[in-house]
Order: C-alpha cells, then structure tokens, then sequence
C-alpha cells in the first residue's frame, strides 16, 4: 500500500435504532478514480447514489460486494456501539456530538494501524459523509481535533491527516460503499433484513466465511467490525468470531507483506 490513502466514512443508527456506528473504506489515495469507476460501472447508474436504504437490487449491490471482497486494494473498517450502554448518549448530552467522538476514535485507532504496518509511515485524506448542521467552521474544527488526538495517542506531532473534507456522499462512491456494508452489519445486528437486503447480508457473510453477520472481528485490515466493550454483555447474539475470506487474493496483508519483503 502507498504512504498516501484516502478514508472514506459514513454513519448508521443515527435515528431510533438500538446501535449506532461508523464505516469507513480505506484505499490508496491514487486508487480513488479506480475506485469510483469500478463501483459505477457494476452499479450501471451512473448518476444515482448507492444507499443501504434503497436496496433494491441484490444483483447489482452483490456484485459490488463480490468486487470489494477481491480487491486487495480497498479495506472496510467499522465501530459501533450500542446506545443505552453509553454515557455519551445519556440525558441531554449531544448526540451529533457524541457521534463526532465515535469517529474520532475509530480513525485515530485505525490510522495508527495502518501507519504501523509495513511500508508506512502513512498519511490520510478523509472524506466524512457531510452531516446537516455541517459548516465549514465546524469542519475545521473536527479537523484540529482529529489531528490533535491522533497526535497525542502516538506521541507524535507528525500530521497523519493531510486533509478532512466534509462532502455529499453522492459525489464520493468510497462513501457509499461504506454505507452499504455499515448498514448491513447494523441491520443484522438489530433484526433479520428480509429481500434484497438480506441476501446482500449473506452475501457479505458468506465471504467472511461467516453464517451470517452478528459478530465481531479480532483487528482484520480487509474487514474490520469493532464494538466498544460497554455494549458487550447488552449484545451477548453478538460473537466474536475468526474472518475466513471466501477470496483469498483479495487479502491487504499480502500487498503489506511484499513491503516487509522487497523483491531485489
């Protein structure tokens, strides 16, 4: 992987539901056009917006999910979490707040893994879904925030974030993407989607080597899904469980590993 990449997140769970998270897809920042191709030439609509909610046909959206899991290029990171066991989600406290907060943590997390494994150091451009209160002011102040914590929890005053944009999630297909594989765990996760959504759930757990998505991954680089402790024993249908990926050749670790090991 090159030492620059793109992040691209998008949030579930937001409304009346029982868990909230934040997907993301990591890919080289020189893949991002490749990326956008890929996705709108299987999508076939060039002009219309991938969305979890509008899920209607699991043809296409399942050969959106075949093309991720064999791509080694193009990793999913999640963390979710369960309301009524956090704190910040209690009383009157914010809840676009406490949602800023989740995020921060899963991208300070995942950049400082990223950014240890070989090859790196790395730097990170993000994309986050824009959310209706955003402004450019509080743009730049997620942005400082982000660097600040990123910083503090290695130690480090090197920048990991080279640029945080808040965008429309229709003119970025990495967030979309995001919101099609966030959204299925969190379906799972609260119930049993029916139709088109949950073949997509089973196609998405099928190449986990999974019998479908009510679990959690140890740290995994092609597809990571995290819950913060509080909300284990208020989830005990939620397993941890090994990742056995259907396609093997679409495994990061190896692009990683030709990095611990140049050839020549």
């Amino acid at each position: 992987m090159p030492r620059k990449m793109a992040v691209f997140c998008d949030e579930t769970g937001t409304h009346n539901c029982k868990y909230f998270g934040w997907g993301s897809i990591w890919c080289p920042l020189d893949k991002t056009r490749e990326l956008d191709r890929q996705i709108g030439r299987l999508y076939g609509r060039r002009r219309k917006e991938l969305k979890w909610t509008n899920c209607g046909s699991s043809r296409r959206y399942g050969n959106i999910v075949r093309w991720f899991f064999k791509t080694p290029w193009v990793c999913f990171q999640s963390f979710l979490v369960r309301k009524d066991t956090m704190d910040i989600f209690s009383g009157n406290a914010s809840k676009r707040v406490a949602f800023k907060k989740l995020l921060c943590t899963m991208l300070t997390t995942q950049m400082q893994r990223f950014d240890e494994l070989p090859g790196g150091p790395r730097q990170f451009t993000v994309y986050v879904d824009e959310a209706g209160d955003s402004t450019r002011s509080m743009t730049e102040r997620e942005f400082r925030i982000l660097t600040a914590t990123a910083r503090k929890r290695t130690n480090s005053e090197r920048d990991y974030v080279t640029q945080y944009r808040r965008v429309d999630s229709r003119s970025r297909r990495g967030i979309q993407l995001a919101d099609i594989l966030i959204g299925a765990i969190r379906a799972r996760w609260e119930g049993r989607p029916s139709g088109s959504k949950g073949r997509v759930c089973r196609e998405i757990a099928t190449h986990l080597g999974w019998k479908d998505l009510r679990g959690l991954t140890p740290p995994n680089i092609k597809f990571n899904i995290w819950m913060h402790h509080d909300g284990y024993d208020a989830s005990p249908h939620i397993e941890h469980r090994k990742v056995r990926l259907k396609r093997r050749n679409g495994d990061p670790q190896r692009l990683f590993d030709r990095l611990k090991h140049p050839v020549g």
